[in-house]
């Protein structure tokens, strides 16, 4: 079982809540989609800067099969400040999560032996909680051609 705990992070002006693993898991489980993309990132990562775009328009959609839930796993004595500038770019994003970094590297670890610890890393899921797949960096396209694989042979 993973060790779960919350961090020292205030909320902050709730744009960013502290959550643990089993928050985590609820978050996926009480999903109105079917699927959940939980998309690891750190405001330093230049690839998750990237990709950020698309996982927005993913996000903001209400068409789309899958809900997107932003998890930072930065640790900073900045973090507050980091994220509050980091997300104040985006209006169309009413929230993201934090959890720690350690707890994160132990939980997609478990799922996926091949991690080799870099960041983005996107987790799907079904509403249920099933792992449908563990992408590295990505875009809505390939999302929704995962999803549609996997609806092929589960729905």
């Amino acid at each position: 079982m993973i060790s779960c705990h919350r961090s020292n992070l205030a909320e902050t002006d709730n744009l960013v809540q502290n959550i643990d693993v089993v928050q985590l898991h609820a978050l996926v489980k009480n999903s109105a989609k079917p699927y959940v993309l939980v998309n690891f990132y750190t405001t330093q990562s230049k690839a998750c800067v990237k990709e950020l775009p698309g996982l927005i328009q993913l996000h903001k959609n209400p068409g789309e099969l899958v809900e997107v839930l932003f998890v930072s796993v930065e640790n900073s004595t900045n973090l507050p400040q980091n994220l509050k500038n980091f997300w104040g770019k985006y209006e169309s994003v009413s929230s993201s999560f934090h959890l720690d970094s350690a707890v994160a590297e132990t939980f997609v670890g478990n799922l996926d032996s091949t991690w080799n610890y870099r960041i983005p890393v996107n987790l799907l899921f079904t509403n249920q909680g099933r792992l449908v797949d563990v992408i590295r960096m990505t875009d809505p396209m390939e999302v929704r051609m995962i999803i549609s694989k996997d609806q092929s042979f589960h729905f």
